[in-house]
């Protein structure tokens, strides 16, 4: 009489471990993109966070706070980026179109992910309150 073993085939683990290998692979590829989303969805929504608290202290001061170099707080406008995943320096720019241009960027440098020069800008229109946005990720 034959013994009923309870083991595997080779030909079962060879199938087994195919399988894995085909969908960590995919993962991989439809992953990437989601980070990709997920990123420039944070950069819109800290971009929207910074717009939001310029309009606010345009109306307490009159004018837009302007900063011609990246930075990662402005306590003028109660924003620390550090609270951010990605997009940890921003500046902001009020120019003669009478808009206001917002551009966050990444310069944490993940490498997880091998992404670089990854940016989100944000013009802000006051005279209509439309908000265009730019995406660049290379």
């Amino acid at each position: 009489m034959l013994k009923n073993n309870k083991a595997f085939t080779l030909t079962e683990l060879i199938v087994t471990i195919s399988m894995i290998i085909t969908l960590v692979i995919t993962w991989a590829f439809y992953g990437r993109g989601h980070v990709k989303v997920a990123m420039l969805n944070e950069g819109r929504l800290f971009a929207d966070q910074i717009i939001a608290q310029e309009k606010n202290y345009f109306s307490n001061a009159g004018t837009f706070l302007s900063m011609s170099a990246y930075t990662t707080k402005a306590p003028a406008l109660f924003i620390d980026a550090k609270t951010n995943k990605y997009f940890t320096a921003f500046k902001v720019a009020y120019g003669g179109d009478k808009k206001l241009t917002v551009i966050v960027k990444d310069t944490t440098n993940n490498d997880d992910n091998n992404f670089t020069d990854v940016k989100v800008t944000a013009v802000y229109n006051p005279a209509d309150g439309s908000i265009v946005y730019t995406d660049a990720m290379n």
